[in-house]
């Protein structure tokens, strides 16, 4: 009976990582870029992110974890820019910078990148 229950606890201890999902981007990356202290925004391609190492990387094409999944639209979006007062002062000293490829091939900067949405399905 005892090794039945360590068998069952364990298992449960094991479920939640065997039941995590992926999230798997299918087409190009976009981002929400606020302009005039948030009154507008604009759409612009994502190319690529900053790493800690400050070197510039294209993004990820897997996802452990987004803020948004929607399965009928087969979109997921992850949200850049904290919504809190104290999450924005945190992120202020922590940011992460995006980049997008302009006409000559070179990486510009993203301003104020709000969020990334991309098509995805989850698996």
């Amino acid at each position: 009976m005892t090794r039945l229950i360590i068998m069952i606890v364990f298992g449960v201890l094991l479920l939640p990582g065997s039941v995590r999902a992926d999230y798997y981007v299918t087409g190009d990356i976009t981002g929400w870029s606020s302009k005039f202290l948030g009154f507008a925004l604009t759409s612009t391609k994502v190319d690529a992110v900053q790493g800690e190492d400050g070197k510039i990387r294209a993004l990820a094409m897997s996802y452990k974890n987004v803020d948004e999944y929607k399965e009928k639209e087969g979109r997921c979006w992850i949200n850049i820019q904290p919504k809190s007062e104290i999450g924005k002062l945190i992120n202020f000293f922590n940011s992460t910078n995006f980049y997008v490829t302009n006409s000559k091939g070179e990486y510009e900067k993203i301003k104020n990148l709000e969020s990334i949405t991309f098509p995805c399905v989850k698996k």
